[in-house]
């Protein structure tokens, strides 16, 4: 399992590389902290859009679909 630090230095990376690239979204999916973050690239930055974590349905671009987060765990119990 990677450190919490580590861990955001990671996806601090790769956020900024995927909308370098053009990746007009970015989705960070934390099972751990059971939460989703959101990014959209603008201007070759990501600027984040929506957060959600359990208890929350949501619907995240580009996607108009209703998501329930705690259902993406599955039947785990939480920690």
């Amino acid at each position: 399992m990677r450190s919490s630090r580590r861990a955001a230095r990671d996806d601090g990376l790769k956020r900024r590389l995927y909308a370098q690239e053009g990746v007009a979204w970015t989705w960070i999916v934390d099972p751990v902290a059971r939460s989703i973050e959101c990014f959209e690239s603008a201007s070759g930055l990501p600027k984040q859009v929506a957060v959600a974590a359990d208890g929350d349905t949501v619907r995240l671009p580009p996607f108009d679909l209703p998501i329930v987060v705690e259902r993406l765990w599955g039947k785990t119990a939480k920690a």
